[in-house]
């Protein structure tokens, strides 16, 4: 009953039960759960207690039915949208006239989802709704959709806990429960065939009861069971199906071998094999081509035939008569009798074979993760998908044996929605469905187990199991199938197999050839060989009872170069996903490793990895909580020494932190340097860090941050940062004073979360779009610093400047040196590198701890002054203006920068020869940036400031500035 229409259960048991159901129920239940768990409710509590009103709204401003506005809200509950809602009922262009309590209803509803799944309580739902998602295209899982999943899950839950409770209160009155029917029930009436209602104080008693057992409160009403004569009158397909299935009607004192008999009798002989009859199961799944069962089957009473249409003559029949030959192919289970085709063993929907490990729900949008479904087989030309739950759907794949003309129509007579499904990957999906459901029936016996050798007085005789037949059988058996067939039956074998397999015809290198593989065990995508992905496919192809399904020129065929070849081919077929490149490492919030990940939006939870998390990128290392515990003294004695300074430490460690997640809100980036002639930890430092994030860091050296270099090498079209996908660490070593940078490139990279990149790779046409992730470290020596333009402030701003202080000095034989006794000298460890590998689990945690710490919000003066003086090394008057000028800091103080103009220019007249001298402009620019960087001091630059003259008056002056006094020239 709970799977039929309610016209259909109208129909059959409007006389004979009640229809108890719990009024707006889910709502309901979730109104009860959030407030017990103190989320706000108010909007809930409003539609739960005013519904009516709230549906009309909705029916009137978008001129829909009462239904269609349920529908809403009911999707809006479980993670959907009023877009969604409107596209399928063609309102789209209306969506801005729905009304504003459907809004802030969503909002309400999806803070409350969110946060309910963080509790511990509801951790299983979490991850039943993840393992469910693998039958679902991963281009189109994200966070969200888990979450509404799992709410779902929870919400069924709650309803399922009312429902039992419901049932136990029924049966304690001495009522008996016909059938659940989703959030209700079909109560007996106790004197049948009557139309009176139950009376409303037995309701209330239920209610009492479900309030007792389960803490919730429901209200129960008897819907009336309305039999529309329209229904009954219609001559709709779904109801009245033909199939290629003949089914005689005899007197009940005669029998006769019917096509019902036979699907009963295999069901029974398929029982023997899955209950261990072991000679039996190596004769069926042993090595050789045998696909067909025969069954000789006979009445056991007198049968009528027909002799000839104009004259029937009865006779008396034995039951040692001649049998009836059946013949079922296991591979497509068709069927015939004495040689005549009798359709499917599964041609209508008492017989139909059930959709398992394959989620429909990418078919189409309606419907939801997690539907049953039942497949038939009507006929040749077509197959039939059939919802078996509360939603009523049905899929008519037509053209099923012909790839090119194959399409499917989609019915939801619920929704009054029909569609038409052209999309080859969607087809796949169903064939995939199809074949699998056929394979997992005959390994688990049709669902059957058991031997039955009498039923309904048909007995099995001389059961064989044979792969002789006619000639024309075995001809056929040993033809190869189709290269399309044989991938859909591999597919239909491994159901998880096509969520772990993607093609991108963008990303083709070499004899890659754009596949892209899903490992299991780790969870991580990789891009393959071709060889990689043909061993695969053969041995997936032998895994049991696959392999031995195929026939011996298939098994051939696949083994052999071209099959395997072919195989890969069709393989790039069923999963092709152009873009597909794009989602990987798109996620920002995840830092992988090798044995898991950190998850940022977790405060930095190390959980596995997700295929849902498209990880590509990973460090190389393992994290070991064990192993971090035992090296973390040793990796902070390191950092001491490094960092000498507390708090200049603390800043460089929040940086790299930072740099744990994707998010690019810190407009910084590194720049290390020392006074100290060398050896004072820079190499070593970024060795550290370059080992720590490995495949997370850049190989790029100095040529990506300097300008001109890097414009050759990436063609002039950005195809160098097609490399640059999900990195997080950029490391330019060994600058050197000849070089300049590119502070453009720094600038827009350094600008804040969400720089987008775009380009077209080198030789090709394919363009890649990705949001920049990595952040910059800039290394180079004392007095060598690059070339930047020192006059902008916003560049400059950016700049972090890091004081390599320590100075590390190898030792003698005695274990001295002379300067070991200086500030920040520590004896040189050679072989330390070797030791980063086992660090990296300690620094995670020391990085984690470091993470929103604000080290980057308050930087040292120390660090400030570093940033200075290579400001001023790039400032070729920067000698000349410190000689020349007196910082006082007093906004009293104010001189023009034409003034100082003509005491540079007088000098350079004193100094004939000098071929240095720069124009007025490029003096004013000069000396713009070099006060700016005083700004720490009192300096200020104004473009214009009112000076106050000998006389008392003011003249407004261009370019002025103030806080300092001009000294003679010296």
């Amino acid at each position: 009953m709970s799977g039929m229409r309610r016209e259909v259960r109208a129909c059959l048991g409007s006389e004979l039960y009640h229809d108890v159901d719990m009024v707006n129920s889910q709502p309901t239940l979730c109104l009860q759960y959030f407030s017990a768990r103190s989320l706000p409710t108010t909007y809930l509590g409003e539609y739960v207690r005013d519904r009516a009103s709230r549906l009309r709204e909705v029916q009137e401003a978008m001129r829909v039915d009462r239904d269609a506005a349920k529908g809403l809200f009911l999707r809006l509950m479980f993670g959907g949208s009023p877009r969604t809602w409107c596209t399928e009922y063609g309102r789209l262009d209306e969506a801005d006239q729905l009304p504003a309590f459907v809004g802030s209803y969503q909002r309400e509803l999806h803070a409350n989802m969110a946060a309910v799944l963080k509790l511990p309580e509801n951790a299983a739902y979490l991850d039943h709704a993840r393992a469910r998602a693998s039958g679902r295209a991963a281009a189109n899982l994200t966070h969200h959709h888990l979450q509404a999943s799992a709410f779902s899950y929870l919400c069924q839950d709650l309803e399922r806990r009312c429902l039992d409770a419901l049932r136990a209160a029924v049966a304690a009155e001495g009522w008996t429960v016909g059938s659940l029917i989703h959030d209700g029930l079909m109560v007996r009436r106790r004197r049948d065939r009557t139309q009176e209602p139950l009376d409303a104080a037995v309701l209330r008693v239920w209610e009492a009861a479900v309030h007792t057992s389960t803490g919730f409160s429901v209200l129960l009403a008897e819907k009336p069971m309305e039999i529309v004569a329209a229904y009954l009158n219609s001559s709709s397909s779904s109801r009245d199906q033909v199939h290629d299935v003949e089914v005689a009607v005899q007197e009940p004192e005669q029998a006769m071998v019917t096509v019902a008999d036979v699907v009963t009798v295999t069901r029974s002989v398929l029982g023997a094999l899955e209950m261990g009859d072991h000679e039996v199961q190596r004769a069926f799944l042993g090595g050789s081509e045998r696909s067909v069962l025969h069954l000789d089957v006979v009445a056991s009473s007198s049968m009528k035939r027909e002799e000839d249409e104009d004259e029937e003559e009865e006779e008396e029949v034995p039951d040692s008569a001649r049998p009836t030959r059946v013949t079922l192919d296991l591979r497509s289970l068709a069927m015939t009798l004495d040689g005549i085709e009798k359709g499917y063993l599964h041609g209508a929907p008492p017989m139909g074979l059930e959709v398992v490990d394959c989620d429909l729900g990418s078919v189409h949008p309606s419907f939801v993760a997690g539907m049953k479904w039942v497949t038939t087989r009507p006929s040749t030309e077509s197959v039939t998908f059939i919802s078996n739950g509360s939603m009523r759907a049905q899929i008519d794949v037509l053209n099923f044996t012909k790839p090119a003309d194959r399409s499917a129509k989609v019915n939801l007579p619920d929704m009054n929605k029909r569609g038409t499904v052209m999309s080859a990957r969607k087809l796949d999906t169903l064939m995939g469905a199809y074949t699998g459901s056929i394979q997992h029936a005959l390994s688990h016996a049709l669902g059957l187990g058991g031997v039955m050798v009498t039923i309904n007085n048909v007995n099995c005789q001389n059961l064989t199991i044979n792969g002789g037949g006619d000639a024309e059988a075995s001809s056929q058996q040993q033809q190869r199938s189709t290269d399309d067939d044989l991938i859909v039956s591999l597919l239909g074998a491994h159901p998880g197999m096509r969520e772990r397999w993607r093609f991108s015809p963008d990303a083709k290198s070499e004899s890659c050839n754009g596949m892209y593989h899903c490992d299991p065990a780790t969870h991580v995508w990789r891009q393959v060989h071709n060889a990689f992905v043909e061993d695969a496919l053969v041995s997936l192809f032998k895994s049991a009872p696959l392999w031995a399904s195929l026939t011996k020129e298939d098994r051939r065929y696949v083994g052999g170069r071209r099959g395997s070849s072919e195989m890969r081919c069709m393989l790039a077929r069923k999963v092709l996903h152009e873009g597909f490149t794009h989602l990987l490492d798109e996620n920002p919030d995840v830092f992988a490793v090798a044995n898991g990940l950190f998850d940022m939006r977790r405060g930095g939870e190390f959980r596995p990895v997700r295929p849902e998390d498209m990880v590509m990128t990973h460090a190389t290392w393992s994290y070991d909580g064990t192993l971090a515990a035992a090296k973390r003294p040793a990796v902070e004695a390191f950092l001491r020494q490094v960092l000498p300074v507390d708090a200049e430490r603390r800043v460089v460690l929040s940086y790299f932190a930072g740099l744990l997640s994707g998010h690019r809100d810190m407009k910084k980036f590194l720049v290390l340097t020392d006074r100290r002639a060398g050896d004072n930890g820079k190499t070593t430092f970024a060795q550290l860090m370059s080992r720590f994030f490995s495949s997370y860091a850049v190989p790029r050296g100095t040529k990506f941050v300097c300008k001109g270099s890097f414009d050759k090498d990436r063609d002039s079209h950005d195809a160098g940062l097609a490399g640059c996908r999900g990195k997080r660490l950029m490391v330019a070593e060994e600058l050197k004073g000849h070089m300049t940078l590119d502070v453009a490139m720094l600038k827009a990279y350094t600008g804040g979360r969400g720089s987008e990149v775009e380009g077209r790779a080198c030789g090709s046409a394919s363009t890649f779009r990705y949001i920049w992730q990595s952040g910059f470290v800039l290394i180079f020596n004392e007095g060598d610093a690059p070339k930047f333009d020192a006059q902008d402030q916003a560049f400059l701003g950016r700049m972090v400047v890091v004081p390599m202080r320590s100075k590390f000095v190898p030792l003698d034989a005695r274990g001295r040196h002379p300067e070991l006794d200086d500030e920040f000298v520590f004896p040189m460890n050679k072989e330390l590198s070797s030791e980063f590998p086992s660090w990296c689990p300690a620094l995670a945690e020391i990085l984690l701890e470091c993470r929103d710490s604000g080290g980057l919000d308050a930087i040292p003066e120390s660090m400030r002054e570093w940033r200075t003086d290579i400001a001023d090394a790039g400032n070729s008057l920067a000698e000349w203006f410190a000689d020349r000028v007196a910082i006082t800091g007093s906004p009293r103080d104010a001189v023009p920068i034409r003034e100082l103009w003509d005491l540079y220019r007088s000098h350079c007249d004193l100094e004939q020869g000098d071929n240095s001298r720069v124009s007025q402009r490029e003096f004013k620019e000069l000396a713009v940036a070099f006060f700016r960087t005083k700004r720490d001091a009192g300096v200020v630059v104004k473009a214009s400031h009112n000076i106050k003259q000998e006389d008392s008056s003011f003249k407004t002056v261009r370019w002025v500035v103030l806080g300092i006094r001009s000294g003679p020239i010296g």
